[in-house]
């Protein structure tokens, strides 16, 4: 019986891991796609906080105010994945951390 048990425990924790991998993807999309397909037809119309940083940061030479902005991106996915990891626990009854 315990045998099963931590194979079921082990299945929903990697569930768990997931899911939490799921919202960090959302969060963390790379840019590269956007930088690469953005054009003249589109380019008014496509904005993302990736793009964002790095046209405040290396076009326009505000480096202060990209970093500033890349770190509360950043705090912004931390939370997020608390918060997933927290619903993780409570919906499953097990979490990553």
């Amino acid at each position: 019986v315990s045998r099963r048990r931590r194979h079921t425990k082990t299945a929903s924790t990697s569930a768990a891991a997931a899911q939490i991998h799921s919202v960090s993807r959302r969060m963390l999309r790379p840019a590269l796609r956007y930088y690469v397909f953005k054009n003249a037809i589109v380019y008014d119309k496509i904005e993302v906080l990736d793009l964002y940083i790095y046209r405040m940061g290396m076009q326009l030479g505000d480096y202060s105010y990209a970093t500033a902005v890349g770190i509360m991106k950043s705090v912004v996915s931390v939370v997020m994945l608390a918060i997933a990891n927290l619903l993780a626990r409570r919906v499953r009854g097990t979490s990553i951390v």
